[in-house]
């Protein structure tokens, strides 16, 4: 029986951001590469979009950290 080596995967094209985030309706804030895949029903059911630039700013007005991905920083402690 013949096997097919597996192959990496390919980033997945996604729409672009203006900050390099994305963010969920819950609030979820990530990066290209820890948001979820645009076709995915998590991209859908959780309304996840590209971050603008105003609502990024927003951040610092409410008086929050500024945006950034989570899980990156997760993983940079």
């Amino acid at each position: 029986m013949e096997t097919t080596p597996l192959t990496p995967r390919r980033d997945h094209a996604r729409t672009p951001s203006p900050t390099g985030l994305y963010w969920s309706e819950r609030g979820v804030v990530a990066c290209a590469r820890h948001a979820p895949y645009e076709r995915s029903d998590t991209w859908n059911w959780e309304r996840w979009e590209p971050l603008s630039r105003e609502d990024a700013a927003a951040f610092a007005e409410a008086g929050c950290r500024p945006a950034r991905c989570e899980t990156c920083g997760l993983q940079a402690r």
